[in-house]
């Protein structure tokens, strides 16, 4: 046990009776400060985590084409003389995947409603390691980036290229126009 809670006989008491049994429960000494020790070396040496285990399943929301035999109707959404199924969970990178600093992930779209001026892109989490549905319940949107697009003619398209890039501490969110090679970036924190 580690952190400032970690020395109260009361937390150490708790611990013991919900996981000791056949387990040993460690308490190093000074354990109040193992985190903040923790925190300093990494600040200073950034380089000692090269990999991180993913504690969650990283994805973007998408629009395919629906299909009646994967897609239930409640999802089912006209877009573009097509229809199209709203809410699907893109995946990225999955729970228990090893990222190294700096891994990339991306993936190519298409912007679907050429009368738009603008374009969310939502980065959503997950626990679960196949979600279906960015609207399922172990799903969680982590944050957003707004992109501009620029006026399209009529049966011109865009394409967007989103890329996941995993850090240190952060995970970076880029949304690219593929016609203008405009970027636009957010960072997020693990």
């Amino acid at each position: 046990m580690v952190g400032g809670f970690s020395e109260c006989e009361l937390v150490q008491m708790a611990v013991r009776n919900k996981f000791g049994g056949d387990r040993k429960i460690i308490i190093p000494d000074e354990s109040g400060l193992a985190v903040l020790k923790g925190a300093v070396l990494f600040g200073h040496q950034k380089k000692k985590i090269t990999k991180r285990i993913l504690k969650k399943t990283y994805g973007i929301q998408s629009w395919p084409e629906w299909d009646p035999d994967i897609h239930p109707e409640t999802k089912k959404i006209r877009m573009g003389g097509t229809d199209r199924c709203k809410d699907v969970f893109f995946k990225f990178a999955s729970i228990n995947d090893k990222a190294e600093d700096g891994h990339t992930s991306s993936q190519i779209f298409q912007a679907l409603n050429p009368n738009e001026k603008t374009l969310e892109c939502a980065i959503y989490t997950s626990t679960d390691p196949n979600p279906r549905y960015v609207t399922d319940p172990t799903c969680q949107r982590l944050g957003n980036l707004i992109v501009d697009l620029p006026k399209l003619k009529e049966g011109e398209t865009l394409e967007i290229e989103e890329t996941l890039v995993f850090g240190g501490t952060e995970l970076l969110f880029r949304a690219k126009n593929l016609k203008t090679g405009r970027v636009f970036e957010t960072q997020l924190d693990f």
